[in-house]
């Protein structure tokens, strides 16, 4: 009896190593990030005035990857004020959405304390308002969401 419990130990061992690595596996495909920019959307109209229709999904997706440049709202800054400073770098990637245009924008403009380029999975314990834009974004486009810490321009990675 004791050669069969250590051989179903040595067993469930082994199971558990091979569930972490396919866990691994599948993070990193889900989270890969090539660094090939992304073309262009085809047919797309330039306008100054956002759009939230530009790259809206109809239905959403159940995970995804999204990263964000968040402009607050606090003392220092109106809520009108904010809208606009987010519309214009809204308008700002949309003339130019690439990946290279995008982390420009990151580091001219996101107020968020946390690493500016960090991709946040979504489900996640993020606000519901945050978690649904980027849900129902494409890949490659980027929307905006007002939370209560100010407005999000949200651009979908994965």
């Amino acid at each position: 009896m004791a050669k069969r419990k250590s051989k179903n130990n040595i067993s469930m061992v082994g199971a558990i190593i091979v569930a972490a690595l396919i866990g691994l596996a599948l993070a990193m495909v889900m989270f890969y990030d090539s660094g090939t920019p992304l073309p262009p959307p085809a047919n797309v109209e330039f306008t100054e005035e956002y759009d939230d229709s530009w790259g809206k999904l109809a239905t959403p997706v159940a995970r995804c990857g999204v990263t964000h440049i968040l402009v607050k709202t606090d003392d220092s800054r109106s809520e009108e004020d904010a809208k606009e400073l987010i519309d214009q770098i809204w308008a700002q990637y949309k003339t130019e959405p690439t990946k290279e245009n995008w982390r420009e924008l990151q580091k001219k403009h996101n107020e968020d304390t946390a690493d500016i380029h960090k991709v946040y999975p979504i489900p996640g314990q993020w606000m519901p308002e945050f978690q649904e834009t980027g849900k129902t974004t494409k890949v490659g486009f980027a929307r905006i969401c007002k939370t209560s810490y100010g407005y999000h321009l949200i651009r979908r990675e994965s």
